[in-house]
């Protein structure tokens, strides 16, 4: 089952007007156009809708086919980048979170500064041990953290 179906699937299956979600910010006509499969929704969004529906991204991804894509979008070059460009989309990450207030946000920044503090040879242990204390109050640990930790570890 594709994740676009699954979430409307819970949405009507928990009488979830459609409203509520365009009280997120996301539009009626942006939501449906996902649904149908025209369009994608981005991560921040999909925080949103998780959080709207009362779900876990987990329960959501769970039998998806679209697990390993969502998560390697923002990650798929993480390993090639220079500790300059870390820097960069930390400091964007940084800017989406203060703007949206979405967790997500704060947590892809932090990976990128744990890149960043890697490639210049620093210790990482803080980062390490923040990241997994903002992974572990997630409701979406177990898939999220499990595909960051593969990408940090090797």
């Amino acid at each position: 089952m594709q994740l676009r179906e699954k979430i409307n699937e819970v949405r009507q299956a928990k009488r979830v007007p459609i409203e509520r979600i365009v009280r997120t910010g996301i539009s009626k006509n942006k939501y449906y156009r996902f649904i149908s499969g025209e369009s994608s929704i981005s991560i921040g969004e999909l925080q949103k809708l998780i959080e709207v529906l009362t779900v876990s991204l987990s329960e959501l991804i769970a039998d998806s086919d679209e697990r390993d894509r969502l998560i390697f979008n923002e990650f798929g070059d993480y390993l090639d980048l220079t500790a300059m460009a870390y820097k960069q989309r930390a400091k964007e990450n940084a800017r989406r979170y203060m703007q949206t207030n979405l967790t997500v946000y704060y947590i892809i920044a932090m990976v990128y500064e744990l890149g960043a503090a890697h490639k210049n040879d620093e210790d990482v242990k803080e980062y390490v041990d923040e990241l997994y204390d903002q992974l572990k109050r997630q409701r979406f640990f177990t898939i999220l953290g499990l595909q960051i930790y593969r990408i940090l570890v090797p």
